[in-house]
């Protein structure tokens, strides 16, 4: 095995070392390469190749690349870190790490997953600064790897995500799935910008049984068409948890504003779901967009919705006289306090149920 300054190479951890092999505290996502090491004693020559090696390394360091550098639980992300950056980093973190980006742009194409063990939060330094440009499909969130009874926090904070190009309609931004319980995840101060057909944030699969707890608050969606702010599905539940009705045991979606032109497709609210899709449903303002959720037929439909204090807007045209029709149907098994207002300031009504 070669070795590097009297160590033997397995024994270095990924970082930044200097020529005597001493550690430097810090990951910055990419080990040095072995090139740039050196250990020239006392030679006279190697000392000038050693000021020429100090001054490439001066610029190589000064963030001509971006990537995640921290150790522990603090790390901070340049402008313009990839998304395989961004994992590298999350894998090295400590248990409740924040990774703070810098403002600038950012180019997002692979999926980056949390780890089911630890916590991590993702927050840009200056809310709204950090300009994401999404391709190919999610890339946030837990890839099929949540299990057990997740105790960790999740958070996704302050990103502006804008020039989404999905792979098909439907898929989502930020997306949690995995067979299990997640008890802690936060997802606030976002502003998706959404294509029509899309959906900005989505919890759990098919054929899962999942469970979701959180708060989802104080995000902009927008779109030039139809689309789903939130969505949360799963599988049947054979052995289903106490009624999270009244309790914490939901994903809070509340405080968030959904503005969409023109609606498109009035089967596609503003949040839907089934399985195990226990929602609280309040203080948000949504433009064109229905509060939908399936029924029986869909793994037994939700375990909970409830729906109170937001301020539901439908003035594209055609679609208003469908849209309170279908807002009255959907929500009947559900108390509401809600607030809907039509075209014309004079029809604006409030709606009371249970």
């Amino acid at each position: 095995m070669r070795k590097w300054f009297g160590h033997q190479a397995g024994d270095l951890k990924p970082g930044v070392y200097d020529q005597h092999g001493n550690d430097f505290g810090e990951f910055c996502g990419r080990r040095e390469p072995e090139g740039r090491r050196m250990n020239c004693g006392r030679d006279l020559m190697c000392g000038k190749g050693i000021l020429v090696f100090s001054l490439i390394n001066l610029l190589w360091a000064s963030g001509a690349e971006a990537s995640c550098c921290g150790s522990g639980t603090e790390w901070n992300c340049t402008a313009g870190t990839t998304s395989a950056e961004i994992s590298t980093a999350v894998g090295n973190a400590a248990d409740g790490a924040t990774l703070t980006f810098a403002a600038g742009s950012y180019s997002w194409n692979s999926f980056v997953s949390f780890d089911n063990s630890k916590g991590a939060t993702l927050a840009c330094a200056t809310v709204g600064a950090c300009y994401v440009t999404v391709s190919n499909g999610s890339v946030i969130g837990m890839n099929g790897n949540l299990s057990g009874t997740n105790n960790n926090l999740y958070r996704i904070s302050g990103f502006n995500f804008t020039g989404v190009n999905y792979l098909f309609p439907g898929q989502s931004i930020i997306w949690f799935y995995g067979p299990g319980t997640l008890q802690q995840v936060r997802i606030d101060n976002n502003i998706f910008d959404l294509p029509s057909g899309a959906v900005g944030i989505f919890f759990g699969e098919n054929s899962t049984v999942a469970n979701f707890y959180g708060v989802i608050d104080h995000n902009t969606f927008t779109s030039s068409g139809s689309i789903s702010a939130f969505m949360s599905i799963g599988a049947v539940n054979p052995s289903p948890p106490p009624s999270p009705a009244g309790t914490g045991n939901n994903m809070f979606f509340e405080d968030n504003t959904i503005t969409i032109t023109t609606m498109t497709d009035a089967g596609l609210g503003c949040m839907d779901g089934w399985g195990g899709n226990a929602t609280v449903y309040r203080h948000n303002t949504s433009t064109n967009c229905l509060v939908t959720t399936h029924g029986a037929t869909h793994a037994g439909g939700p375990p909970n919705i409830e729906l109170y204090e937001n301020n539901i807007i439908v003035n594209s045209g055609r679609a208003f006289r469908i849209a309170i029709v279908a807002s009255i149907i959907r929500v009947l098994a559900s108390s509401m306090h809600s607030t809907i207002a039509s075209p014309r300031p004079a029809a604006r009504m409030t709606l009371r149920w249970g």
